[in-house]
């Protein structure tokens, strides 16, 4: 919430990592787009929060804006299996949320140090059924709609044990998630390592 679409890019140091993944094999050529997920909502405020209503507004700017434009300015392919959402922070809220309920546009999904887990005021008990019908009730459905999902966190971070209770609860219930935690607490090293990740398992 605190960062806009200059965050990965200067910050995050994303050319870097990408370019040197691609230039060593580890990762296949990609398109990254950076976005502003700090949207207003329809009646003027800011959309947002730890819930599937206050993503709405950003899910439509991903889907009705931000999709079209690449896939109209750039050779992309576009199919859901060439597509990937991740975020950091309230960006993982908005990946976890947009992406995994929007498996007809993306196959490929990164949640990093998301609070919506717990650890963070105001954050209270994650039903993940609720919030992503289908995910435990038919996990085998869930499985086969997402080639990558991948949940990351810092090992400082108070939301990293609550994290790491939501990964056991998936896993349990069959899920295929890939998990990682790095030293770190809510910071840019962890999320740097985060993408760098992430970016290798995609597209494979």
């Amino acid at each position: 919430g605190g960062e806009d679409h200059r965050g990965w890019m200067e910050q995050g140091r994303t050319a870097q990592i990408m370019d040197n993944l691609i230039a060593a094999g580890k990762a296949v050529p990609m398109i990254v787009v950076s976005a502003n997920s700090n949207v207003r909502s329809t009646n003027g405020g800011m959309g947002g929060g730890y819930n599937w209503q206050g993503m709405q507004a950003f899910r439509s700017e991903m889907i009705e804006n931000i999709i079209p434009f690449v896939e109209k300015t750039y050779r992309v392919k576009k199919d859901r299996k060439s597509r990937a959402m991740c975020g950091l922070s309230m960006g993982g809220g908005q990946s976890f949320y947009i992406g995994l309920r929007s498996p007809e546009v993306f196959a490929n999904v990164g949640v990093f140090s998301t609070g919506m887990f717990g650890g963070i005021r105001g954050a209270s008990n994650f039903d993940l059924e609720k919030e992503v019908p289908g995910m435990l009730s038919d996990v085998k459905t869930f499985n086969r709609q997402f080639d990558v999902f991948f949940v990351s966190c810092g090992e400082q971070d108070p939301r990293i044990e609550y994290t790491r209770d939501i990964v056991k609860k998936m896993r349990e219930s069959g899920v295929e998630v890939r998990f990682n935690s790095y030293p770190g607490d809510h910071e840019w090293q962890v999320w740097r390592k985060s993408l760098h990740e992430f970016a290798q398992y995609l597209f494979k």
